[in-house]
């Protein structure tokens, strides 16, 4: 299958197995967020420019989010297509997934890790307030 990546440089690199370029894609600052790939085969990640990023399977740009922080923390996807990730602005931020806001939860510290769901539908996060949380999907 395809190598998805993100690079220092500020591109999103797909590799076919064989390790040729497929396609690139370029945001305004590096990457440090892990891909998350959808049900559909869409790619989610995250950038220090301050967006959530949304591609199709052909790096064509589907949406983007954008946050008031940087955003290190890759994002996990619930059975329902929302997307979940947190951002050094302090929140945990649940997208629709057309990429609309669902809802956010604002703790005391940025948040630099990457949430986990659980299998009632828990998302679970650390934030740099010192505290782990457990958030319910509907707050």
């Amino acid at each position: 299958g395809t190598i998805y990546f993100g690079s220092n440089d500020g591109n999103f690199y797909a590799l076919n197995p064989d390790s040729t370029l497929k396609w690139y894609f370029q945001t305004r600052k590096w990457i440090d967020s892990s891909p998350a790939i959808g049900k559909d085969g869409s790619i989610y990640f995250g950038s220090n420019d301050s967006k959530l990023y949304a591609l199709n399977t052909d790096g064509i740009l589907k949406w983007t989010f954008k946050t008031s922080g940087v955003i290190t923390s890759s994002p996990a996807i619930d059975s329902d297509g929302n997307v979940y990730f947190g951002s050094w602005d302090k929140k945990l931020y649940a997208l629709n997934p057309d990429g609309m806001l669902k809802w956010s939860f604002t703790t005391g510290g940025a948040i630099k890790s990457s949430p986990a769901i659980g299998s009632d539908g828990t998302i679970y996060f650390g934030s740099s307030d010192g505290n782990f949380y457990a958030v319910g999907d509907n707050k």
